[in-house]
């Protein structure tokens, strides 16, 4: 008998050592979900207060907040966006301080993608309000020389980097004179080339880590990274870490993503896929933390942001389309919802 206990006790701990304290499959919290089909929720960066900034593509347009710890609806914050459509790209640079990617952006397959010429980057002060009690906001930048403005991250206080996943490079933005500048081009951030000159969708999530750039190419299906100087000047290729986890022998598509806080995880939307897969940086292992590829529970996602307090430093906030870019298919039906924010509660461990 006690070498049976002990047998059991030996089981237990290679399990713990395999699954932690966590399920195979994070548990998740809808936190809202529009009530009808038609929403697409693009990008988020969480305020030091814990409220979720979100931009979207054509609706609900312009830049919305949700608290997500109270039962309530996004709200307006604003659309004084010069009457772009769509908002995508967003970063915090000092506090209370954004900057928002915006462009006239069609998903119409006919049309689908950026308008020519209409890439912009606007300057998002919360501190600073106008008499309707809005934050105040400014372009800082029109680039029209970009293809499709994606992702945007924070280089440095003066610096951003933002991902044009049509022409695959990445552009450096002063905050303090909106000039602009092609930094780093190369095989593993290009686009597949596409019949007919289809949509072109290549870097995509761009998240800067010191002098390490972290991105996802979307059309190629790939998680690499490029390491850039002091100025933002590439120092070599591009390293290609990891390629997207098989859901049911379906190989999905990568969208945006997010850095744990020790640099050791990305955490990534997968739009198609239907769940979060986590890329472990260092070993270039994936694995599918939560949803999945027949379910709604998280419907096409396409970014996601970590809490900052105490109360959601464990929690990953995922926005999603509600599955509009794809259905998601249950049982041989193809499903589709509003478009969601949800939480993953994520254990203490990090393994």
């Amino acid at each position: 008998m006690p070498s049976l206990l002990l047998l059991i006790a030996y089981i237990a701990s290679l399990q713990l050592l395999v699954f932690g304290d966590c399920a195979a499959q994070y548990p998740t919290r809808l936190l809202y979900q529009y009530p009808r089909v038609g929403n697409w929720i693009e990008n988020a960066a969480v305020r030091r207060n814990g409220s979720i900034l979100f931009t979207s593509l054509n609706s609900p347009a312009g830049l919305h907040t949700l608290d997500p710890f109270a039962d309530s609806s996004p709200v307006l914050v604003t659309n004084a966006f010069d009457g772009l459509n769509s908002t995508l790209g967003i970063v915090e640079t000092v506090p209370d301080t954004f900057y928002v990617l915006a462009s006239n952006f069609s998903l119409d397959l006919a049309t689908l993608g950026t308008q020519e010429r209409s890439n912009a980057v606007y300057k998002v002060n919360s501190l600073e309000t106008n008499s309707d009690g809005e934050p105040h906001v400014s372009l800082l930048t029109e680039m029209p020389q970009a293809k499709f403005l994606n992702g945007l991250t924070k280089f440095n206080d003066s610096l951003l980097l933002a991902a044009d996943s049509d022409l695959g490079v990445l552009w450096a933005i002063s905050t303090e004179t909106g000039a602009s500048a092609i930094v780093a081009k190369d095989p593993l951030m290009a686009p597949r080339p596409q019949e007919g000159g289809g949509f072109r969708e290549g870097v995509n999530g761009v998240h800067a880590r010191g002098r390490t750039v972290y991105f996802t190419n979307s059309q190629r299906r790939i998680f690499g990274r490029v390491a850039l100087n002091e100025n933002a000047e590439t120092e070599g290729p591009a390293v290609q870490i990891a390629t997207p986890a098989a859901e049911k022998g379906v190989i999905t598509d990568w969208d945006d993503f997010v850095v744990d806080r020790e640099g050791s995880f990305a955490y990534v939307a997968t739009l198609a896929g239907n769940s979060v897969q986590r890329v472990d940086l260092r070993s270039g292992k994936v694995e599918i933390i939560a949803g999945g590829l027949n379910s709604t529970a998280i419907a096409g996602p396409t970014s996601v942001a970590l809490g900052r307090n105490a109360r959601d430093r464990d929690v990953l906030y995922v926005m999603t389309t509600g599955g509009l870019a794809a259905p998601v298919y249950d049982d041989g039906e193809a499903r589709q919802v509003g478009a969601q924010i949800v939480a993953i509660d994520l254990c203490d461990r990090e393994s």
